[in-house]
């Protein structure tokens, strides 16, 4: 096992460990400093978001303030299908069913996933047009409920991009985006992050606006001594820590 892969199964067991309570008050702390990171951010903005998987620190609370200040919400969906790099890139066809960057951390003051899931997601081919990806589809609150049923309660499963045109989903494009808020399974204090494998996080932060506001967000056991790296590896400058 490699060194990378000796990390992640470490610290998901470190992460799964802590209580279902805390890690309920420590995410609300959390999603509470990252509003405050994304406060600049106008009326229309359009921020992406992701539904916790497992033991992950949860984002309700930050959601639902960011359906309050009038924010376009986003969240991410495995998909398959046409890819035209053009806002809802995904084909419509009917029928279809369902250099050195400084890092800066903030604790809020407040004292997972499975391996063979993980690996599901990192790319698993399956059939179809093209190659599993991640896309990022806008969610209206009225729509939560729908959307959870048709693909936030199952964040790994991959679907065609059909369907969720179908069910009036559309795809955002990385540079709509004006803030994303990047999950982790690792981190260190040089704002490295290691994520489940997948590199999807990689390819989405090298296609937003450099304007953008990007924030990791993860538990303080999650903080780990050092990450390795690799040329397509993006640190962030920004990491909430519950």
């Amino acid at each position: 096992m490699d060194e990378k892969k000796q990390i992640r199964a470490k610290t998901l067991v470190v992460r799964d460990r802590i209580p279902a309570s805390e890690r309920t008050h420590r995410s609300r702390e959390a999603c509470h400093a990252l509003e405050r990171h994304f406060a600049a951010l106008k009326t229309g903005a359009t921020v992406a978001v992701y539904a916790a998987m497992h033991s992950e620190v949860d984002l309700e609370a930050f959601v639902e303030a960011a359906f309050a200040r009038g924010w376009r919400v986003c969240f991410p969906c495995m998909v398959q299908g046409k890819e035209e790099h053009t806002r809802g890139s995904c084909e419509k066809a009917p029928g279809a069913s369902l250099g050195t960057v400084e890092m800066r951390t903030e604790h809020t003051g407040v004292a997972g996933a499975s391996i063979s899931e993980t690996a599901e997601a990192a790319g698993t081919a399956s059939a179809g047009h093209g190659s599993p990806r991640m896309e990022f589809y806008l969610v209206e609150r009225e729509r939560l409920d729908h959307a959870r049923e048709a693909f936030l309660s199952k964040p790994l499963r991959c679907l065609p991009c059909s369907a969720l045109a179908q069910q009036g989903y559309t795809a955002v494009t990385p540079t709509e985006l004006d803030g994303v808020v990047v999950p982790l399974v690792a981190f260190d204090d040089a704002g490295n992050r290691l994520g489940y494998g997948g590199g999807n996080y990689d390819r989405l932060l090298a296609r937003i606006r450099p304007d953008a506001a990007v924030v990791g967000i993860a538990f303080e056991e999650q903080r780990v001594p050092s990450i390795p790296t690799e040329p397509h590896d993006r640190a962030l400058r920004t990491i909430v820590v519950a």
